[in-house]
């Protein structure tokens, strides 16, 4: 009895204190948070964002960050100090609407616990903005997507025409390529048929 009412007591006293702890721990996370997320920019977003057209490119391939090299437009604005947010689009003729927006913020803006949040958050870390035809030193970036629009930052226009008859050539490659590789099945089908008719012969 001595020894279950010892143990009682103890789970009553670590529940007691872990009930304590975890109430405790969101509020103290809010509060790390906001301080963190306080000093971060906010930047504005395409297909508008204001500021300074610094590189406008209505076709061609660009490089976006995470994303490698994609077709299509493509402008870049300055909207403060260091600030910069990128809008892609895709080409007119692939009748795709949605774009990718790239909003940079160099580190010089930044304190080492919000370039390791933000980092946590999907950001990505540049470590030369030269490369990048921005500032030196060392930049994040976040993509997110946005909606194109005619006549704004990335123009496109919806060309049904064109787009029905790009699917139409893409189901015509797919059912040119089954049909091919049914005939190869088939062929090699035979030829495996062949060989086993070939070794019961020789077997009888």
């Amino acid at each position: 009895n001595r020894f279950l009412a010892s143990f009682v007591g103890i789970v009553l006293f670590v529940s007691a204190f872990l009930g304590t702890t975890l109430a405790a721990t969101p509020v103290q996370a809010s509060d790390i948070t906001y301080e963190i997320l306080r000093g971060i920019p906010v930047l504005p977003h395409c297909p508008n964002p204001g500021g300074e057209l610094i590189a406008s490119h209505n076709e061609g391939f660009h490089q976006i960050p995470g994303n490698g090299l994609l077709e299509g437009s493509d402008r870049v604005y300055r909207v403060g100090d260091k600030l910069f947010v990128q809008c892609y689009c895709p080409p007119e003729e692939s009748g795709i609407t949605t774009g990718i927006e790239a909003q940079w913020i160099h580190e010089s803006y930044l304190t080492p616990e919000q370039e390791q949040f933000i980092q946590s958050l999907g950001w990505l870390r540049i470590e030369n903005g030269e490369e990048w035809n921005l500032p030196a030193g060392t930049c994040f970036v976040n993509n997110s997507f946005f909606k194109c629009k005619k006549d704004q930052a990335c123009p496109i226009d919806d060309k049904k025409d064109k787009t029905a008859l790009k699917k139409e050539k893409v189901e015509e490659k797919i059912a040119e390529k089954r049909e091919q590789l049914e005939q190869k099945l088939e062929e090699r089908k035979e030829r495996l048929q062949e060989r086993l008719d070939n070794k019961l012969s020789w077997q009888r």
